[in-house]
């Protein structure tokens, strides 16, 4: 697939997905609409306070069941390739989850090879892997996350099997992971009630090895 690289927005050839939520739900990649919804309760469009541009996703009182999708993405990965994952969250509340998964719609991720990141009902930012056939959410408490209504900058960078998490451009977690190859083309994010999320990209490189500055405008 071709895809499109846009000189001053930050936006490259190695950018695999991204969302503005600047009043709609297009991936810019692909120009499609992010139009699948899963449950009745799916995250919705905000104009209120986004962190860029004018508008984000907020939560619709769902379960972390219900969220929205985008199918047939042209996203790659297994235990030997890099992949990035990165959004803004801002948390109001405690809340079921909040963040992104890549790979099957399968609700178990079990065996079907499910990537993404999240914060999880007790605040804590967490993998989300499917690294055996019993397996869905390897890593439950990773690194407890700020409640406090404003914007942070979220990102999981993995490379060959070593997957770290950054927290407003700081390292907080590494470790070893399985990264099953996928078993999907999905694209689903989840939103909670109370909470906001801004600025979504996934990226097949490793953007960041070590501390950095968090990104001051969007993609």
């Amino acid at each position: 697939m071709n895809r499109r690289v846009i000189v001053g927005r930050g936006i490259d050839s190695h950018t695999l997905f991204l969302a503005h939520f600047d009043g709609n739900f297009k991936d810019e990649i692909t120009g499609k609409e992010i139009s699948g919804l899963y449950g009745t309760k799916y995250p919705v469009l905000s104009m209120s306070n986004p962190k860029f541009g004018n508008g984000c996703l907020t939560g619709n009182y769902g379960e972390v069941s219900d969220f929205r999708y985008l199918e047939n993405a042209d996203i790659d990965y297994n235990n030997t390739k890099e992949i990035t994952i990165d959004m803004w969250i801002k948390c109001t509340a405690l809340a079921s989850a909040t963040g992104l998964r890549l790979g099957s719609l399968h609700a178990n991720a079990a065996g079907f090879g499910q990537l993404g990141i999240n914060v999880n009902y007790s605040g804590y930012f967490c993998i989300l892997n499917a690294s055996s056939t019993s397996s869905w959410q390897s890593t439950t408490k990773v690194y407890k996350t700020p409640i406090d209504s404003a914007w942070h900058h979220f990102a999981m960078v993995c490379n060959n099997g070593v997957c770290t998490l950054f927290l407003d451009g700081k390292i907080v977690y590494t470790t070893t992971r399985t990264i099953k190859a996928k078993r999907g083309d999905l694209v689903a994010i989840f939103c909670e009630s109370g909470n906001f999320l801004d600025e979504i990209r996934v990226s097949d490189i490793a953007r960041w090895t070590s501390d950095f500055t968090p990104p001051t405008k969007p993609y």
